[in-house]
């Protein structure tokens, strides 16, 4: 496959330093977009975008460069995505038959596998830049691993798209192999769905918020104030939520009668949290 890549390397070389268009601010990219853009759909261009960023270089209107492990990456994405549509094999057949040529050392049942992979993504209908930003940041090969035992992931995370989702952010593969380690203690109490899981992975602390769920001790005593997956996955959301899950354990006798409404979640996750959440059980 060396051989493959090294020609493959070439043409991307000698292609990202031609300008096209040399007497016009656009780059090719943005003049094909031009004079071709009613031929796709605001997902396909997004889709498009994303990629084109992700692997070009792009300096003074001239294609400088192309990042050649992000380019056999996710290009396959957005062929995939794209492949039924004539316009795109037409407009952007270079870095089509570019890949191609870096690939073509593929055994017949990595060929195979490759080209199956994404049809359970796509026919999920989840967004295919989501599916490019899940591949960039953890790796085509990760999301191959996750898909022979998917079945292990849908159990907790009930469809694919939340795996798309939590890979697509920062440390997805470590978050998604830690959901499915600690998932057996998260829903001892509490039922929580692909979405609570997803979001209460988001951002710093992640790992704590997880720890915190995995108690049988904090889940019992927010179950028995009225809390379900859907609240406690909103409140966790964003800095501060340690504070939020101390000050409910300390006013545990004000929250055993209040009705848990979309109001008191609105509330908690607002920036005044603590008043807002005062104001709103004043009024119940």
């Amino acid at each position: 496959m060396t051989k493959n890549i090294s020609r493959g390397a070439h043409l991307l070389e000698r292609f990202a330093k031609t300008n096209l268009y040399p007497d016009s601010s656009h780059t090719p990219y943005e003049e094909f977009w031009e004079n071709n853009g009613d031929s796709f759909t605001k997902p396909e261009k997004g889709l498009s975008d994303f990629v084109v960023k992700k692997i070009c270089n792009v300096r003074m209107g001239i294609l400088k460069n192309i990042d050649q492990s992000s380019f056999l990456e996710i290009f396959p994405v957005l062929d995939a995505a794209l492949k039924e549509n004539p316009v795109f094999c037409e407009g952007l057949g270079t870095l089509q038959r570019i890949y191609q040529i870096m690939s073509t050392n593929l055994d017949e049942e990595d060929q195979h596998s490759e080209s199956n992979f994404w049809e359970p993504y796509l026919k999920s209908e989840i967004d295919p830049k989501k599916i490019a930003q899940a591949v960039f940041r953890s790796g085509s090969l990760f999301l191959m691993e996750v898909e022979k035992e998917i079945n292990e992931y849908l159990i907790f995370l009930d469809d694919r798209k939340y795996i798309i989702e939590i890979l697509s952010r920062h440390q997805g593969p470590k978050k998604l192999k830690k959901l499915k380690e600690c998932y057996p203690l998260l829903n001892q109490k509490i039922v929580f769905n692909g979405s609570h899981l997803s979001q209460m992975v988001l951002g710093a602390g992640w790992q704590e918020k997880l720890q915190y769920f995995s108690n049988s001790e904090n889940v019992t005593m927010l179950k028995s104030l009225g809390f379900n997956g859907y609240h406690l996955s909103q409140m966790v959301l964003g800095a501060g939520w340690q504070e939020k899950l101390q000050y409910i354990q300390r006013q545990s006798d004000v929250f055993q009668t209040a009705a848990k409404t979309d109001f008191l979640i609105k509330a908690f996750t607002s920036k005044n949290w603590r008043t807002n959440v005062r104001e709103t059980l004043k009024e119940q």
